[in-house]
């Protein structure tokens, strides 16, 4: 009964923390902060195109180009991101496929509806996203975390053999000059509560879900929900908002929505020149009916995490880092009850090396993530005390601005879904396409 109050107490902190920041780091005589933090976090903005690609200019990416600006000033964003993905597993589950071949999608598109003066903008927001099989062996082998037994997702673009829905259809609307702002709809957390610029993406980043989103936050996407963010400084925000999380992705949340289960979530960020720290406490209140039970299943789940990234001096290494703790070890949907991750990107390695010249786009990765595993996410049997561990890294190498290939491998010690095996790895090559 106290865990509500703790979170509560936790928010209130986060409140007064931010009054007296913007006490203090904004006095009268000071201008008003420009609201960019909000804009970076909910708008995709008009530029595209990576002039150090090796063909930096071709037909395609012209047109592109000019396709991007015409839009955004017609006061429509977009963002198209395919992905040709080959998996070749070491040690899959039996009666799984060891070699696996997907085609995945997901598609940003943001349409300003009203602009009034003082920033006052109401936006229209949506979101796709998908997979399908390309081969009958992958199409037979299920989801592909199902030959892994990874806790979240091997791949987490990667939902099942043909599966496309809608996580996002929401309403944006920013005022107080932009410094404030309100979503609401169909919502997709993940597009803003713990993101991190070099690991929140499988589009050319990393795959696996320990180094996309914290597992142990429960957030949701495909859910009626609605999310509130304030910008107080040029470098501080704090946002708060709640989902209902009991309708599957590929439903209606008009339909499936019980307004039993649902989260709240809150993000206090400091923004700087080089880098970023977020604090996010959280709560889910969980309300399930177990097979084969009458009684259903009452529970709050309550926590914290920590999300911070780095650029390190001048040099072309950034970090990053994630941590989180749930304070229990059973409902926590996204599959882990605590979790740390963390790793390095390089951009531009080889030329930093004096061995060629590269794009941009080119950089190396690794990163490791420490897992305890929820109670429902393992296998039965298999030893709590046992850790997962897992470990991927990847390079890119760009060729257009719209076309990028990314070798990679994962590395997975105790898959808490299988007790068959103490170890799996993918090696894994994608061929990305943006548009």
């Amino acid at each position: 009964m106290y865990r509500p109050l703790i979170i509560l107490g936790l928010l209130g902190a986060f409140a007064a923390q931010g009054r007296q920041a913007g006490t203090e780091m904004l006095r009268p005589d000071q201008p008003e902060p420009p609201a960019h933090l909000l804009a970076d976090i909910n708008l995709l903005g008009g530029d595209y195109g990576d002039e150090t690609a090796p063909i930096p200019n071709d037909s395609l990416t012209q047109a592109l180009t000019g396709l991007h600006s015409k839009a955004h000033r017609a006061g429509l964003e977009f963002l198209v991101e395919n992905a040709f993905s080959y998996n070749s597993i070491h040690h899959p589950a039996p009666d799984k496929p060891g070699t696996q071949l997907w085609y995945l999608l997901h598609a940003h598109a943001n349409y300003r509806l009203i602009q009034a003066p003082s920033n006052r903008e109401t936006w229209l927001k949506l979101e796709l996203s998908g997979s399908t099989a390309l081969t009958g062996k992958t199409w037979r082998g299920g989801n592909m975390n199902d030959a892994i037994g990874l806790t979240g997702d091997t791949h987490t673009d990667i939902f099942g053999e043909r599966i496309f829905f809608l996580p996002e259809i929401a309403l944006l609307q920013t005022f107080n000059r932009g410094k404030s702002a309100i979503v609401a709809g169909v919502v997709n957390q993940t597009n803003y509560f713990d993101t991190n610029s070099y690991a929140n993406s499988s589009f050319g980043q990393f795959c696996a879900s320990p180094f996309v989103n914290n597992q142990v936050i429960p957030m949701a996407d495909s859910n009626l929900g609605v999310i509130f963010q304030h910008q107080f400084h040029e470098q501080w925000y704090a946002m708060l908002g709640g989902n209902f999380t009991s309708c599957p992705q590929n439903a209606s949340p008009l339909k499936h929505t019980d307004g039993k289960n649902f989260n709240v979530l809150a993000e206090l960020a400091w923004v700087h020149d080089s880098g970023a720290v977020k604090l996010t406490p959280f709560m889910a209140r969980i309300n399930e009916l177990p097979d084969g039970e009458e009684r259903k299943n009452l529970h709050t789940v309550a926590g914290i995490a920590l999300n911070v990234e780095q650029q390190l001096g001048g040099s072309p290494w950034k970090a990053f880092c994630r941590a989180g703790w749930s304070d229990s070890t059973r409902d926590n949907f996204c599959g882990a009850a605590v979790q740390w991750s963390g790793g390095f990107v390089c951009s531009q390695p080889l030329q930093h090396l004096g061995v060629c010249e590269e794009g941009e786009a080119n950089q190396f990765g690794i990163a490791l993530a420490v897992t305890r595993p929820d109670d429902g996410s393992m296998a039965e049997g298999r030893s709590r005390s046992k850790k997962e561990v897992v470990m991927e890294c990847h390079y890119n190498i760009s060729v257009t601005p719209w076309f990028l290939i990314q070798p990679s491998l994962l590395w997975i010690s105790n898959p808490a879904g299988r007790d068959d095996t103490g170890n799996a790895s993918v090696f894994r090559l994608q061929t990305i396409l943006t548009f």
